[in-house]
């Protein structure tokens, strides 16, 4: 018996609307969570505002170099120039409206956010035409933390972006599939080509979305020749007329110089055309060929025909082409820099990372698959085949967006960056997991003593509890996110008083990402920023300065082309390791390593008093002991947590949390002492903090800036360069540098 409960049918429009409205509400309250704190989310983005205040003091027009990105040579724009227009364009109108360009820049991730959900729903349609799924899939695409990554307040990227001109790129492309009037049909693929080869304007990696338009017209054909259907056979071929456009539109952008090299362009884009349009020639043969037909009559033996010459060009096409990956589209170049390799968005996701980014929606995606393949047809589709028990579903939609989740899913498993690609065909097939059960369900009823209840309304209960969750999950990551690479206000202050206290030619020194914001917020040329593309020039001899031990003048003077102020922060403890892969520095890092000790405890007696800092694998006692002259000896001990036995170590560092200064003690006994140094921080009497140094930090330079550099003397310098520190935060030093 049917129920009449029917929850996924929203006939009325301004209810659907009204939904519609409530997501985008959603979505956007979900993206503010960064909005709390100043600035942008990451140092590229402090970059291209730096780009875009340049542009716009030049009339609106961006022209390289940036002209405070290096010296005494300016670094050009390593990004598409489109990619600044996203703020430029609207700025020129909202600036009427007291908006700056930070402010344009802070909200514009969210825009595109709103603008990805809305295109899931227009994209949805085509698999089936449904409200109630389109609005599941604009939920989850609100409500996906790894899309937010990227669509969240003060985050500004390229690849935030990318993902509108791949949404409309299949749009146009399953359009083109639909249309019945040639002329419209070949409007919509050349809309589609159009977009695809254009998304390279405003992103480096944009050729991503010519990458997956291109996997979606590969795929058609094989569902077209499998299913015997001649005119998605026919439709494809017009299709990849569209990917051919978008290769020669970007080779045009690169020959106008307005992108740079992309995957799919140039020759390499042939590796791809060849075998598919001869691919392509073959299937119709086959398909409209009488001997040809009655030979592989049935769609089992066109499959495995196909898989036979699928294997065959593989094989051949890895013999003897280089193929460019999915991977390559996006602009990583595997092994050609260090850097590619360290660069934490650039490393392999772990589980933990996956289950933050998407949640639920790693359950409820593979299971929309199954729901198109075995229950579409309870929702509409046309493009099924019963087979004994099973009813088997495809539609080229179903098509286009399961190579757009391979893709994307073969993009996340290389590097974390990719979550907030991958983000939306989880969500598209995470809201066909909930409909089409529910729709499957819709024609049954229970009894529940007197009363028979539609199983819909049960279901829905369960999925309103799913939507629920995920957004309870989301929400509470999406607010205690903070900035990467440790922005914060303290910095930003740091910054300011820059801005306002030095000379507005003055050179600055500092780690590659504070570069960009030194540039963006201090206003101030930085020898190294985030995006400045000097890699492989700049950040080994900026490493190595870093752990060096000796004040290394000859760097300052002779490389970084005497820097008058060098910014250093306490958040590059926690990027040591960083710092030194980036840096190429192979040697034994864990000698310049440190360990922070949270737990202090206090003891003592007539003739000790005794101090114990410990975390879960090291316990260290500070010993105080009282002389017959007033003085005090005092030694520190090393030992392992759990475990009685504590060998002497050989220094200790007492730093004034207060003031900045530091009083340094040795023990006497070095013969017996090991190399390890204890660092004690107290505010006034009342210690507040331990670390244990390995032994070559504290002699780093690094460290001298830090610990030992206060307003009344600096332990850096030599006959060539004395060095003053000018400003301190508990977050940054600025330190001007004197030449001799």
């Amino acid at each position: 018996m049917s129920g009449k409960y029917d929850w996924l049918s929203i006939n009325n429009k301004y209810l659907a609307l009204a939904l519609g409205v409530v997501i985008i509400i959603l979505l956007i309250w979900m993206r503010t969570g960064l909005l709390q704190y100043q600035g942008l989310f990451e140092p590229d983005g402090f970059f291209y505002y730096t780009a875009i205040k340049q542009a716009i003091a030049s009339g609106f027009v961006f022209n390289n170099p940036v002209q405070l990105s290096g010296y005494p040579y300016h670094n050009i724009l390593g990004e598409t120039p489109g990619l600044l227009y996203f703020t430029i364009i609207p700025y020129i109108i909202l600036q009427f409206f007291g908006m700056s360009p930070l402010d344009v820049m802070r909200y514009m991730a969210i825009v595109a956010g709103i603008g990805t959900a809305l295109l899931c729903y227009v994209l949805v349609q085509h698999m089936s035409k449904s409200r109630v799924l389109g609005l599941l899939a604009m939920f989850f695409v609100a409500c996906s933390s790894g899309n937010i990554a990227r669509t969240a307040g003060t985050v500004y990227r390229g690849d935030t972006f990318v993902m509108i001109f791949v949404l409309l790129a299949l749009i146009f492309l399953l359009k083109g599939f639909e249309a019945s009037d040639m002329k419209k049909k070949l409007t919509y693929i050349i809309a589609g080509g159009f977009v695809a080869g254009s998304a390279c304007l405003f992103w480096n990696g944009g050729s991503l979305a010519l990458g997956v338009y291109t996997f979606a017209v590969m795929l058609a054909p094989l569902y077209g020749f499998v299913s015997g259907k001649l005119d998605v056979i026919k439709n494809s071929a017009i299709a990849l007329g569209g990917g051919v456009l978008g290769w020669q539109l970007q080779d045009l952008y690169k020959l106008l110089g307005w992108t740079g090299t992309g995957i799919l362009t140039g020759w390499s884009y042939l590796v791809v055309l060849v075998p598919m349009a001869l691919g392509l020639a073959i299937m119709y043969y086959i398909l409209t060929n009488e001997p040809m037909k009655k030979m592989f009559a049935g769609w089992e033996r066109r499959t495995v025909l196909l898989a036979v010459g699928g294997t065959v060009v593989g094989l051949i096409a890895l013999s003897y082409f280089s193929i460019p990956g999915l991977y390559t589209a996006a602009s990583i170049q595997g092994g050609s820099a260090n850097i590619a390799n360290t660069t934490q968005e650039l490393q392999a996701p772990t589980w933990d990372f996956i289950w933050a980014s998407f949640g639920l929606e790693l359950l409820l995606a593979p299971i929309g698959v199954i729901g198109f393949l075995l229950l579409a047809h309870h929702a509409g589709n046309q493009s099924h085949h019963k087979k004994g028990f099973f009813t088997f579903n495809f539609n080229i939609a179903f098509i286009a967006c399961f190579g757009f989740l391979l893709a994307t899913a073969y993009l996340q498993s290389t590097a974390i960056r990719y979550n907030a690609m991958l983000a939306i065909p989880l969500a598209i097939f995470s809201a066909y997991a909930i409909y089409s059960f529910g729709r499957m369900l819709h024609q049954y009823t229970i009894n529940l003593g007197a009363t028979r209840v539609p199983v819909s309304a049960i279901y829905a209960a369960f999925a309103i509890a799913l939507l629920v969750l995920q957004i309870t999950m989301t929400s509470a990551q999406s607010f205690t996110s903070a900035q990467a690479d440790g922005i914060n206000p303290l910095f930003l202050s740091a910054m300011s008083w820059m801005s306002n206290n030095t000379a507005t030619n003055a050179k600055v020194l500092t780690l590659w990402p504070d570069g960009s914001v030194v540039e963006a917020w201090a206003n101030r040329q930085s020898f190294m920023d985030s995006v400045g593309g000097e890699n492989a020039t700049r950040i080994p001899p900026f490493a190595r300065y870093v752990f060096n031990q000796s004040t290394d003048s000859g760097y300052l003077i002779n490389t970084a082309y005497k820097p008058d102020y060098l910014v250093v922060r306490s958040f590059w403890l926690d990027e040591l390791a960083g710092i030194a892969i980036e840096g190429n520095i192979t040697q034994n890092l864990t000698a310049y390593g440190f360990d922070v000790l949270p737990s202090i405890t206090e003891s003592g007696n007539a003739t000790n008093q005794v101090y114990q800092f410990a975390d879960p694998q090291y316990a260290v006692q500070l010993v105080v002991q009282p002389q017959p002259n007033n003085t005090r000896r005092i030694a520190a001990y090393l030992g392992l947590q759990g475990q009685n036995r504590f060998v002497l170590m050989q220094h200790i560092i007492f730093i004034n949390g207060t003031t900045g200064g530091y009083t340094l003690i040795n023990t006497p006994n070095t013969t017996q002492a090991i190399n390890y140094t204890l660092m004690v921080v107290f505010n006034g009497t009342q210690i507040v903090g331990g670390t244990l140094l390995g032994p070559k930090l504290p002699a780093t330079n690094m460290f001298k800036w830090l610990f030992e550099c206060n307003y009344q003397s600096c332990n850096y310098g030599d006959r060539n360069v004395s060095a003053t520190l000018v400003y301190q935060n508990q977050d940054t030093k600025i330190i001007h540098f004197i030449y001799h």
